[in-house]
């Protein structure tokens, strides 16, 4: 086996196993199980976004949904090569907001309380505004 294929096939194991740890530290494979997207997310999207999901922080590379049904999440390849997208219902979502310069709110989400999407205030009133939902009803459930 030529040198280059070992090389190879060394990186993307390496790429791959690294996808799997954030995977894993993110939460984002629980959230599948309870909040996978059964179809496709087509509302109005929110693209190159950063939040935290869980212990890992994804910069620029989060898209953001307003579907009617829910907040709609998928990663960008190659991150999100193990992250199916997600559509988190609206019912299902409580957030605590931090106001302030650079205000901050975190979602929980009913099925899985343990973990935490935090991401700026401003996206995601500008996410619920396009639902045509708004962020105290958010807040009421989090009270």
């Amino acid at each position: 086996m030529p040198d280059w294929l070992k090389i190879t096939g060394l990186v993307l194991g390496g790429v791959l196993g690294v996808l799997l740890l954030l995977t894993l530290l993110s939460g984002w494979r629980q959230l599948a199980s309870h909040y996978r997207a059964r179809v496709g997310l087509s509302g109005p999207g929110f693209w190159f976004c950063s939040g935290t999901i869980g212990l890992v922080a994804y910069r620029s590379c989060l898209v953001f949904t307003a579907e009617q049904e829910g907040l709609g999440l998928r990663c960008l390849p190659p991150f999100g090569l193990l992250e199916p997208p997600l559509l988190l219902p609206w019912v299902d979502l409580s957030g605590q907001v931090t106001r302030g310069f650079l205000g901050r709110t975190t979602l929980r989400a009913r099925a899985t309380p343990g973990i935490q999407i935090t991401l700026s205030t401003k996206l995601l009133e500008s996410i619920m505004q396009s639902a045509g939902r708004s962020l105290a009803a958010l807040e009421e459930r989090s009270s």
